[in-house]
């Protein structure tokens, strides 16, 4: 081969491989509404979700869409804005909540949006309202907004309200998986729901195996709420930091089996603020304001470090565990400093304003069997 005819082989070569390579990178994009005529238009979301492809990108009008959505392939769920609104609600369809997966115990639960056993790729939602505002009438046990199943992918400046009302527990975002999936719960809004604000796992402590990040949010219970604001489960491994949570039974409630941090979140009035039975989990630079016991250790060496609690009845309550690292915390105004501390157990903090410092509680000794 001559080498003039080697450098056109080559070029004609090259050119294919570019324009593959630009097919691969485009992203197809459809609509929901009629804001974007110029997009595949659809009118409803669950419509666009069976057309989209692997990777394609669902441009949600602002308006009302009462459905629940299922979804199979990675996309990107995105409600945009057009002219003086910003709002893409989906709210409860005609005839109400039906169900669409189960939970451990097979009672069936309908998710709003239900991300079910994706691969090859993420699921991302962004900007959308989920609403659970419903009459009552709706056949299922339980009520999810969105629900991560085996799954990974992205939830982002969502608002997740209303699940409430319906069975025994209902979830603002519930995330769940036995098959490693990685979940990102940030920037968004969860309210007025039944059960938990944010669940990672599975309900009844069934073994889960999955990594969520949970970060940025604002969590807000009813006052009459005996639920928690950010649930772990045995089995997930979870970071849960610079959340805002406010007047849930437990705030950020840690079970054991669960590996992972809680820092930086800020909590206010909730009757139990970080409670965690998690061996080796850290709790630390949190704000807790307000409530019974700000932070619950009963984890063997959970390291409670640099937290600041003020107004709460009992600081720092040890559940006569001898193995957690409380130190450099910072209390003030609080009737009890640390509770149920074991007897031989050393602990430096910063009290202000505290009535009684240490409490050994009903602890005994601990004793060594022959």
């Amino acid at each position: 081969m001559s080498r003039i005819n080697f450098v056109k082989m080559a070029s004609v070569v090259a050119v294919a491989i570019a324009g593959s390579q630009l097919c691969a990178a485009t992203v197809l994009t459809y609509a929901v509404g009629t804001c974007l005529p110029k997009l595949p238009t659809f009118g409803t979301i669950s419509a666009a979700v069976a057309a989209t492809p692997a990777q394609g990108v669902i441009k949600v009008c602002p308006g009302i869409y009462n459905e629940q959505v299922v979804i199979t392939q990675p996309v990107t769920l995105e409600g945009i804005s057009d002219g003086n609104s910003d709002q893409v609600i989906i709210a409860v369809p005609g005839g109400g909540f039906v169900p669409n997966t189960f939970d451990m115990y097979g009672e069936p639960v309908g998710a709003q949006v239900l991300v079910d056993s994706v691969t090859g790729g993420d699921v991302n939602i962004r900007n959308i309202t989920v609403d659970g505002t419903n009459d009552g009438t709706s056949p299922i046990s339980y009520l999810a907004g969105i629900v991560y199943q085996d799954s990974s992918g992205t939830v982002n400046r969502v608002t997740a309200r209303n699940q409430a009302g319906v069975g025994f527990y209902s979830t603002g975002v519930w995330l769940r998986g036995s098959s490693d999936p990685s979940v990102t719960v940030e920037n968004s809004d969860i309210h007025d729901f039944d059960f938990d604000g944010i669940l990672s796992g599975e309900v009844g402590g069934f073994p889960s195996s999955l990594t969520t990040t949970i970060k940025g949010n604002q969590v807000l219970a009813r006052p009459d709420c005996a639920c928690s604001g950010i649930f772990l489960q045995s089995g997930t491994r979870n970071t849960v930091t610079a959340n805002f949570i406010a007047d849930a039974l437990s705030g950020i409630y840690m079970e054991t089996g669960v590996t992972g941090s809680i820092s930086a979140n800020t909590l206010m009035s909730n009757y139990y603020g970080v409670t965690s039975g998690a061996d080796g989990s850290s709790i630390t630079s949190n704000k807790i304001f307000g409530g019974s016991t700000a932070i619950t250790a009963y984890g063997n060496t959970t390291q409670v470090q640099s937290n600041t609690i003020v107004m709460s009845k009992f600081g720092i309550d040890f559940d006569c565990h001898s193995n957690p690292d409380v130190n450099a915390n910072t209390m003030n105004d609080v009737t009890v400093g640390v509770v149920n501390v074991p007897p031989g157990v050393s602990t430096k903090n910063s009290y202000f304003n505290v009535g009684t410092i240490r409490v050994r509680g009903f602890c005994l000794p601990f004793t060594r069997k022959p």
